[in-house]
């Protein structure tokens, strides 16, 4: 069974990977002949939604990578259904610049918005097998993550589940106010957390 570093390793990798190959999007598309400032800066400002859908895919990224590695600070040993169930998440990582893909050129079809929507859902799935496998299996999780800490990390997760609900619904209606539905997952990120005040479980 691989040691914990080398795992945090790979996460960390593939989180960097992911995250580099949402900008490959922003870009003057191939074939466009650029004769002065002012062509310039049509594109540049026709470039805008893609920008916004970069942005918030990275903090997107930049959030689960972060609410990752606090659940795995709590994890002791790894046995093969707690690998497989990181393994998923990653999977689920590498398509976020795909989804991204089709946000920024299609965000006006409200497929493109359940899809995108329907990615940080299964993300934020895969972190409640995570946290559950460690509750559930003896021995995997350190002492540090309490039946009572555990629950309200459980709790948390599902709540947020709602916020991608949500968002796949408006699309349906207003694709583009489905979008910003999802700026509620920053919201719950942001927000105070047990979590962040428990005890490092590496200490």
């Amino acid at each position: 069974m691989p040691k914990k570093p080398r795992v945090e390793a790979l996460i960390d990798g593939i989180f960097a990977v992911s995250m580099t190959l949402l900008v490959l999007d922003i870009r003057i598309p191939d074939g466009v002949r650029l004769d002065s400032n002012a062509d310039l800066s049509g594109h540049l400002a026709a470039l805008g939604q893609a920008f916004e859908v970069y942005v918030f895919s990275f903090v997107v990224l930049a959030m689960f990578w972060v609410a990752h590695g606090i659940q795995f600070r709590f994890v002791a040993r790894l046995d093969k259904p707690l690998l497989w169930v990181n393994f998923g998440f990653l999977l689920l990582t590498t398509t976020v610049p795909f989804t991204t893909n089709l946000l920024s050129g299609h965000g006006r079809l409200s497929a493109a918005v359940t899809l995108f929507a329907a990615n940080l859902l299964l993300l934020d799935a895969g972190l409640l097998l995570h946290i559950h496998r460690l509750r559930s299996k003896p021995g995997l999780a350190t002492p540090a993550l309490t039946p009572m800490l555990g629950r309200s990390i459980e709790l948390r997760l599902l709540a947020i589940c709602a916020v991608p609900l949500i968002a796949a619904a408006v699309a349906q209606v207003a694709p583009e106010w489905g979008m910003r539905c999802l700026y509620l997952m920053a919201l719950a990120h942001f927000s105070p957390r047990r979590t962040e005040e428990a005890p490092d479980a590496e200490d």
